[in-house]
């Protein structure tokens, strides 16, 4: 069963007819487990794919040369080993694979990065990021 929620208070409580449809049908009095994700803001990815091209533009590189190389920053990658060699496996910031809980984290710890570790002035992508409070 999927349902979608929100936050009042400290209380979760169904958002939509189809939502309440569903929460009605579930027992009283009975432990219910939950694992709660926060949908993707299409926005929001669009708006790292765009940072992705701004800084790849000022250095040189594409869009997609400059995701790998966050994910490898960020750790965002697990290791293959076979033949006595090791081999990175990056992972996956599509939909299924991150909500949009995880998405922020990953998101500013790329601004992050782009910071401290390649120097990025943040008056060169400021206009971006000014936008990212809307899609948390």
């Amino acid at each position: 069963m999927r349902l979608y929620l929100v936050r009042i208070d400290n209380h979760l409580v169904p958002h939509g007819d189809e939502s309440l449809a569903e929460f009605e049908g579930l027992p009283f009095d009975k432990e219910l487990q939950a694992e709660v994700t926060q949908p993707r803001n299409l926005a929001h990815h669009k708006l790292f794919w765009t940072l992705c091209a701004r800084i790849g533009a000022g250095i040189g590189k594409d869009a997609e040369w400059v995701e790998r190389a966050f994910k490898v920053e960020t750790g965002h990658y697990d290791v293959f080993r076979y033949g006595g060699q090791e081999k990175l496996i990056l992972r996956s910031i599509s939909f299924a694979k991150l909500d949009q809980l995880a998405f922020n984290g990953f998101f500013e710890q790329c601004v992050q990065i782009a910071y401290s570790i390649w120097n990025i002035n943040p008056a060169d992508v400021a206009d971006l990021l000014v936008k990212t409070e809307q899609h948390g």
